[in-house]
């Protein structure tokens, strides 16, 4: 008896019908726009094999001061610490990507390159598609050897 009432009342002004379903339609649209960003966000992991035991080290420096200055470490301290095996399964370090130009005739494409020690995708579980990647014996901080991703 209610829908009935609702649906003659709705019949009788169009306008308010077309108001009432635009804001049902926005309404549902703006709810799965931000369930599905709060899904990839919060909710699924990282695609990082055991993303669940990684943690990132820091080394933070002037505490003292207003400013914290965060710089990475030296090659002696990553020997160091990865000597601590009772703490840490395994420690490799990463320097976050930087932004070059590759110029190819007409065309300019920005690449973001980052450094990695050499078994830092054997840890987060990345398998090269073609090519042995990384091995044991590249272990020296000036050995060049580079990986291509798949969207480059």
């Amino acid at each position: 008896m209610i829908l009935r009432d609702a649906l003659r009342s709705l019949a009788r002004s169009p306008v308010s019908m077309a108001t009432a379903s635009l804001t049902l339609g926005v309404s549902i649209a703006v709810a799965l726009a931000v369930f599905s960003v709060a899904d990839g966000v919060l909710f699924r992991p990282i695609p990082y094999r055991d993303a669940d035991r990684l943690v990132e080290l820091v080394k933070v420096t002037n505490v003292g001061s207003r400013e914290l200055s965060m710089r990475g470490m030296t090659w002696g301290e990553l020997e160091h610490w990865r000597g601590a095996r009772h703490i840490f399964e395994a420690m490799e370090a990463y320097r976050s990507g930087t932004l070059v130009a590759d110029a190819d005739g007409d065309f300019t494409n920005a690449i973001v390159v980052g450094e990695i020690t050499p078994q830092f995708l054997k840890l987060v579980g990345f398998r090269p598609m073609i090519g042995p990647g990384f091995t044991v014996d590249r272990r020296q901080p000036d050995d060049n050897a580079i990986v291509i991703s798949e969207e480059y």
